[in-house]
């Protein structure tokens, strides 16, 4: 039986998150709905929501690209929190071998349907690993910025066991665990 996980209950304080699965092109997140006339009303509470995750999320890979893969900050009323981590196709964690991958500027912008930046990635992260044998992992958390940071690196550490269980891989979170 499948587990249905109402985070407003188990994670206090947490607003939204995603896990991205850039191996399985796969996004784990809440969805966040509204009525469908009220989309474009600027004054409707999801819409303000919507837009902080997705400024949140935009901040946060600035920090990305200059190889920053464990990054928290806050950005407005909200504390972002965003973890990017490797692993081989047996579920172990791989550290980065190269610690210059970042010094060369990526032909693309990475974002949620960036797969050639992380593809790029992989290659310069792992030189002498086939990509395919290298999967890579995101989880991108926004709670209230009132949290304490301790408070939400546990929720962040939580989350990723309950998204393993989610998706049936193996996944250990960095600095996190």
């Amino acid at each position: 039986m499948a587990r249905k996980l109402c985070f407003l209950e188990e994670f206090p304080g947490l607003v939204h998150f995603m896990y991205i699965d850039r191996t399985a092109n796969r996004v784990i997140a809440p969805s966040i709905n509204t009525d469908v006339f009220q989309i474009f009303n600027h004054r409707d509470p999801a819409h303000f929501i919507k837009q902080s995750i997705w400024d949140g999320w935009n901040y946060i890979q600035t920090f990305l690209v200059q190889g920053h893969m464990n990054v928290s900050v806050h950005y407005g009323d909200f504390l972002f929190t965003y973890i990017l981590w490797f692993e081989d196709s047996s579920g172990n964690q791989r550290n980065v071998k190269d610690t210059n991958a970042f010094v060369t500027e990526f032909p693309e912008s990475p974002g949620i349907i960036g797969s050639y930046f992380y593809s790029e990635l992989k290659r310069r992260c792992f030189p002498s690993t086939i990509r395919d044998k290298i999967c890579c992992h995101e989880l991108f958390c926004m709670h209230l910025g009132v949290l304490p940071l301790s408070q939400t690196t546990g929720h962040a550490r939580r989350l990723a066991a309950m998204m393993w269980e989610v998706s049936g891989g193996a996944m250990v979170v960095p600095l996190l665990a």
